[in-house]
């Protein structure tokens, strides 16, 4: 330790880091409890009197405590993430099941639109897919199995050319993709739908009625895995090729 001091009191000032620092005061402690106005430098105001510290133990104890609860802090945040994960997963899981279930594709459809949202905490989701050349009396049969047909490039305009998934909170149903229930949606969530490279592009629409049910900080995989799930067996009924 001394030859440590003597190599530390030889230093230039530039060679001066943390470290360095440390191991001084530590070699010299007398450098602080000797100089009062220091040590009230280093210790907080209210741990001092008359311009002298009197209580660095008291000091550092708190100092640890204070430490302490944000470690706890983040632990539990840590493990509300995961509870809110765990649970997500779950609730997936049974609406992924559920769609498996159907029997055909109006079956398929009814499910999605009528039945899965609950589990979801959704009070409307939608299926949409882009109107293309040729649909001609496909609209009413389309629409009549409950997809709601709209305008070219919709899907686009909803995601953006290159996202999979919107979440938006605060926000009123978008009518051309709701319909006449955009009226009491009060947060929504998009999902892309790519079926096939032979069928138009496609969305499926979640809306709640509460402002904060989706918001944009909220992790979408476990929609968009859904999604992946519910355009696969889109493809699979009206027998399309995957991508």
């Amino acid at each position: 330790m001394e030859r440590q001091a003597q190599r530390i009191d030889e230093l230039a000032p530039l060679e001066l880091g943390p470290e360095t620092v440390k191991a001084y005061i530590r070699a010299h402690p007398e450098t602080i409890t000797d100089d009062p106005d220091l040590l009230c430098a280093l210790v907080p105001e209210s741990y001092a009197c008359e311009g002298a510290a009197l209580d660095v133990q008291s000091f550092a104890i708190d100092h640890l405590k204070s430490q302490g609860k944000e470690l706890i802090r983040q632990r539990d945040r840590a493990f509300d993430t995961l509870r809110q994960n765990s649970a997500a997963a779950r609730i997936t899981e049974n609406a992924v099941l559920t769609v498996l279930e159907a029997r055909n594709f109006e079956d398929m459809v009814r499910i999605v639109t009528k039945q899965i949202g609950p589990m979801i905490q959704a009070d409307h989701i939608v299926l949409c897919i882009e109107e293309f050349d040729g649909m001609g009396d496909d609209l009413a049969t389309i629409e009549g199995l409950g997809v709601r047909v709209v305008p070219e490039c919709a899907v686009d305009a909803a995601l953006g050319e290159v996202g999979n998934s919107v979440l938006r909170s605060n926000a009123k149903g978008i009518k051309t993709l709701f319909g006449p229930c955009a009226e009491d949606i009060r947060s929504y969530a998009f999902v892309r739908l790519a079926i096939s490279p032979e069928a138009p592009p496609g969305l499926m629409a979640i809306g709640s009625r509460r402002a904060d049910t989706f918001h944009p900080s909220q992790g979408a995989d476990m929609l968009e895995f859904l999604g992946s799930v519910i355009e696969r067996q889109i493809g699979s009924w009206l027998g399309l090729p995957r991508g």
